[in-house]
């Protein structure tokens, strides 16, 4: 009996140690961003939304209704349409010529193009409600995108081509 009694005190012990501890993070508990500027703004992207990142290919122009798009890009031997990120936020555009580009995942037809990388960090993850937006780098809020929402958002609003004038 005495043997339980020790053994039970000292569990007790242990889990009671366990809440006065600081937490452990694992790199499950990580979140993976890619910080980017963007109309002269920093933002954060979730690594897991990009299939790549790499500097702008040069850029064919395409004809388009949509304002964001800058043009069509050859990435590794595939033709990906290139969208500024910035204006698919609002802000006005900087075309500058020289920038980087982030392939989709999920459709690698599709590219993000913004200005310049500010740097990669593993972050505590944030929790996955949908209204937090924004996480702290270094001391500085930085809003947080959801790529995949936005360009599944801006995919399902794109007009065929021939279909402003009724024709399918």
């Amino acid at each position: 009996m005495g043997d339980t009694t020790a053994t039970l005190e000292r569990l007790r012990r242990a889990f009671d140690e366990s809440f006065a501890a600081p937490r452990r993070t694992t790199a499950a508990d990580l979140e993976r961003l890619l910080f980017a500027r963007v109309s002269g703004e920093t933002v954060a992207m979730r690594t897991r939304d990009l299939a790549a990142v790499s500097r702008c290919p040069p850029l064919t122009a395409a004809p388009s209704t949509q304002p964001a798009l800058l043009g069509l890009a050859s990435v590794r031997g595939s033709i990906v349409a290139v969208y500024h990120l910035g204006v698919l936020l609002g802000r006005d555009p900087d075309r500058n010529a020289i920038g980087w580009i982030a392939p989709w995942p999920k459709d690698r037809t599709v590219a993000l193009w913004f200005e310049e990388i500010v740097g990669f960090e593993r972050l505590d993850r944030p929790p996955t409600s949908a209204e937090v937006r924004v996480v702290d780098q270094h001391g500085t809020p930085r809003l947080l995108l959801d790529v995949s929402s936005m360009l599944q958002a801006m995919l399902s609003h794109a007009t065929p081509p021939g279909a402003e004038d009724g024709k399918p």
